[in-house]
């Protein structure tokens, strides 16, 4: 007879046992009322899984008992559950060999095909990594933020990079590392942080770099890894210490070209070092080359940073801003008087017409651009953008790409506006002095164009967004919700006059019928793109739904509505529709005349009195319009079935 497999319980659920075994009957679950109990069947049971249940009250709890179990066998597999998701539990216990994490109900039904699982060795563990992988992300971000703030407040560097050491420490679970720091006028290193405290007497030594994985890290300026210690990879502690590590990472602590040391971690616990790592250390000693580079600057650098933390505060207020030209304008005008520019303007590419398109500028004297659009073939602006490339000019009238415009403008900077491999404009900025712009100038201007590229990105997601909700996906024209929007903001604003023409496409169900309904759907947009070019721009064309359009006529009495009516039936009539398809179709359509205020005072109004004299030409023989008066006023809201 084939054994059982145990699977160990601890819930304070004491009914759970049941549960359980009601669909599991050649497992055998086995619970513990007390910690002790608990830890005594871990030791000398035969137990194939454990299942830990959260303690939502204490959490603390959860962890110490995951803890201690694996202080007595690291091997057996461990699932977690509970009624929500615990960050704080799964950072603490995911390098304790966690199997899974289940969220309640508890999928009962799984347990027998984890059990298989683990018996043909095939781990599934999806849920655990995706929780981990979120939590993970979730904790990183805010000990960045936390570390920011700090590097922004705290005047001691050696408190700084302390607290980054040991942070990105406890990220890694390592048992040990240090931050070296190199010193210029020799080859040596000077240890300026140490975790854990233990080695704290080791702070301010200095450390011989030569055949050490630091000085690759540094010489290379690249992270060193290794999970195999040996003589060519030794760790620069070891000459001062009896520490003997297993396996070690060494990422270099550098701004720009500058490398001011590295960070050394040692002995992953319970695992090797990854290039995940790598990445999350790397994070940690860019932070740590910011603290240190603010730490080194001069008086003039210092003003400098004062304006990168201007920067910041200027990004956080514009990235809440969804409206594009309101962004852009507040954008030009945040950003010139904040950092002294003389002028500044942002322009975007209009890929249909291959153009760079000035959206908003800005200047301290107040004069105005002599143009608006430029070919991306033209100008330093047009350069810039077909290139993705930054460009500064020292004297603009020695530059054959410079396009003459304002008169005071001796020298130019244009930099892309670029979101991952996409330019979506460029910042053009201006100055009345001869070679006025610097390194500095551009490196603060294409931190500037990086924020702003994100912001510029939400903007234009948000109104792609919002123009999908008001757009018909299948003419490219307004939808009905777009109609009643016009039509409230008409009203609102007190607009003196408007009309509306309500058209609707005659047996157009035969069409359907006879030729299905993607040509007719073909016949729709080839009646709306008519329905647009035919009327001016001022006017706006919707498709109300089905084979029903609305036009939206602001300014135009009957009179001129009327005429507008007229060209759009006559073009329908003369035009041969469903050509490409070889089918040369003609169609005929129906038109309703309301205007405001003649016929009502309420738009809605006016649309229902367009689309009731629509009925009474339905009603007359079609083909025609007829102009809202008291012959339709008894018409009918509803069409007689089977007809259009």
């Amino acid at each position: 007879m084939e054994s059982k497999e145990k699977v160990l319980i601890w819930s304070s659920n004491r009914n759970i046992k049941s549960q359980f075994s009601l669909k599991n009957s050649n497992i055998d679950f086995i619970t513990a009322s007390y910690e002790a109990e608990l830890l005594a069947l871990v030791k000398g049971s035969e137990i194939s899984l454990i299942l830990i249940e959260v303690n939502t009250e204490t959490p603390q709890e959860t962890i110490k008992i995951i803890h201690d179990i694996r202080q007595i066998s690291f091997e057996i597999p461990l699932i977690i559950f509970s009624d929500r998701l615990f960050p704080q539990v799964i950072n603490k216990v995911s390098n304790y060999n966690i199997y899974d994490y289940f969220l309640l109900p508890l999928p009962v039904d799984e347990i027998q095909r984890i059990i298989d699982e683990i018996k043909h060795k095939k781990k599934g563990t999806k849920n655990l990594t995706l929780l981990v992988k979120l939590s993970e992300k979730l904790q990183q971000l805010s000990i960045e933020n936390e570390i920011i703030k700090l590097i922004n407040t705290e005047s001691d560097i050696n408190i700084i990079l302390k607290h980054i050491l040991k942070r990105v420490a406890n990220l890694l679970n390592v048992k040990a590392g240090i931050v070296l720091l190199k010193n210029e006028r020799d080859d040596t290193l000077l240890i300026n942080n140490v975790y854990p405290d233990t080695f704290e007497k080791f702070k301010g030594e200095v450390l011989a770099a030569a055949n050490t994985a630091a000085e690759w890290a540094i010489n290379h300026n690249e992270p060193f890894i290794s999970n195999v210690v040996n003589q060519k990879t030794i760790p620069a502690i070891c000459g001062k210490t009896n520490a003997n590590p297993r396996t070690i990472i060494s990422v270099p602590i550098k701004v720009k070209k500058t490398t001011f040391g590295v960070i050394e971690l040692y002995d992953k616990i319970h695992c090797n070092f990854t290039n995940d790592d790598i990445e999350k250390t790397n994070i940690f000693a860019s932070l740590a080359g910011l603290a240190l580079n603010k730490f080194n600057l001069t008086q003039k650098e210092w003003k400098r940073m004062e304006e990168i933390t201007l920067l910041f505060e200027i990004g956080t207020y514009l990235s809440g801003m969804l409206d594009l030209q309101e962004l852009l304008q507040r954008s030009v005008q945040l950003i010139r008087r904040s950092f002294g520019f003389y002028y500044i303007g942002i322009a975007l590419i209009n890929q249909e017409k291959q153009t760079l398109e000035l959206k908003s500028f800005d200047s301290a004297e107040k004069v105005t651009p002599i143009r608006r659009e430029v070919s991306l073939n033209q100008g330093l602006m047009g350069w810039a953008a077909k290139h993705g490339t930054p460009i500064r000019i020292a004297n603009v009238q020695k530059d054959k790409r410079y396009l003459k415009g304002i008169q005071s403008v001796r020298s130019e900077m244009v930099i892309p506006l670029k979101r991952k491999n996409t330019i979506l404009g460029v910042i053009d900025l201006g100055s009345k002095k001869l070679n006025g712009f610097n390194d500095d100038d551009q490196i603060l201007t294409e931190q500037i164009a990086r924020l702003l590229s994100i912001s510029i990105e939400n903007a234009m997601l948000y109104n792609k967004v919002k123009r999908l909700a008001i757009i018909d996906d299948l003419t490219g024209l307004y939808n009905a919700r777009f109609c009643h929007i016009t039509l409230e903001k008409l009203m609102t604003n007190k607009h003196p006059q408007f009309s509306i023409i309500f058209l609707d496409l005659d047996f157009f169900k035969l069409v359907n019928d006879r030729f299905g309904h993607q040509i007719g759907g073909k016949l729709l947009m080839e009646v709306g793109t008519l329905i647009r070019t035919t009327i001016n721009k001022n006017n706006i064309s919707i498709r109300y739904g089905g084979d029903e359009y609305v036009i939206i006529l602001p300014g135009m009495d009957k009179k001129a509505a009327s005429n507008v009516a007229s060209n759009i039936l006559n073009a329908i009539n003369k035009t041969i529709f469903l050509k490409k398809d070889g089918i040369n179709y003609h169609i005929t359509a129906s038109l309703g005349v309301s205007s405001f205020p003649q016929d009502a005072n309420d738009g809605g109004e006016i649309l229902r009195f367009a689309d009731r004299a629509m009925y009474w030409v339905k009603n007359h023989g079609r083909n025609n319009i007829k102009l809202y008066d008291k012959d339709v006023i008894g018409i009918s809201n509803y069409r007689i079935f089977g007809q259009s």
